[in-house]
């Protein structure tokens, strides 16, 4: 069997995860929008470094395969810094 057809089942899977993941992108997205006009509205900053730390350790506990924990926080930190700016962009 060739490279490409070995690669096939898995590239489908991985599609199929980023869809999941897109749509859960998304929702989490529609909620900061939420948490943003709040904050706006309460003179709060958008930036809160504990809510951030108690969100990595939440996800940490989600994950089966311990090595996957570093990367999978980092992406986490990265969705979090794009909700930031988001936010900030909505003001």
């Amino acid at each position: 069997m060739n490279p490409t057809e070995l690669l096939k089942p898995y590239r489908e899977k991985i599609d199929q995860a980023d869809q999941i993941i897109v749509s859960a992108i998304e929702s989490r997205f529609d909620a900061v929008v939420h948490v943003g006009k709040i904050k706006k509205e309460q003179g709060m900053d958008i930036f809160d470094p504990k809510r951030e730390e108690v969100v990595l350790d939440q996800i940490s506990t989600l994950v089966k395969n311990q090595e996957y924990i570093p990367y999978i926080r980092t992406i986490y930190q990265s969705i979090m810094d794009q909700a930031k700016a988001y936010q900030k962009d909505m003001e």
